[in-house]
């Protein structure tokens, strides 16, 4: 089976997005390239090849997409790539999570910043963050809602305004 290019998948295919908590170095990127690359050559539902793609993005975002045009995604094939992922993070020593644990956003320099909830919602309380400022929606689940833009977004345009704000 062969890997498409991430531009080459249409905008109904899903897509899950893990972040890293912090940016990947020159040796943990190509870790993640072979692995990731083996992964989905290999990867399967309900013994069907699936159509997948993948990219890193900022050195440290992995967006997984799938084409479920031809073979659905079972609840089995979604939890082998998370443990996949999983495994690649405990023999790397990173963290890629996508439980919502963790907020991704730009300060106001614009570098990415990553912090739990609890430190996200004082940064709120405190000013330090505000609806203005871009967060990484990584909840969204299509590739056309990816394109779209509603990935890297302001505050304001996000669940993150809802969830935050009050």
């Amino acid at each position: 089976m062969s890997v498409l290019t991430f531009s080459n998948l249409p905008d109904t295919a899903r897509i899950w997005i893990y972040g890293a908590e912090r940016p990947l170095t020159s040796e943990q990127i190509r870790a993640l390239n072979n692995h990731m690359e083996a992964f989905l050559m290999e990867w399967q539902s309900h013994g069907r090849e699936v159509t997948p793609s993948w990219q890193l993005l900022h050195d440290r975002f992995v967006v997984i997409g799938v084409d479920e045009a031809a073979v659905h995604l079972s609840g089995c094939s979604i939890d082998s790539m998370a443990r996949s992922l999983g495994g690649f993070n405990r023999a790397s020593g990173l963290n890629f999570s996508n439980s919502g644990g963790e907020v991704f956003y730009r300060d106001t320099a614009g570098k990415i910043d990553c912090v739990d909830r609890s430190a996200f919602r004082d940064m709120v309380k405190q000013g330090t963050v505000n609806e203005q400022t871009v967060v990484f929606n990584n909840t969204v689940t299509t590739v056309g809602e990816f394109r779209a833009g509603r990935w890297e977004v302001p505050m304001r345009n996000s669940w993150h305004s809802q969830v935050f704000s009050h």
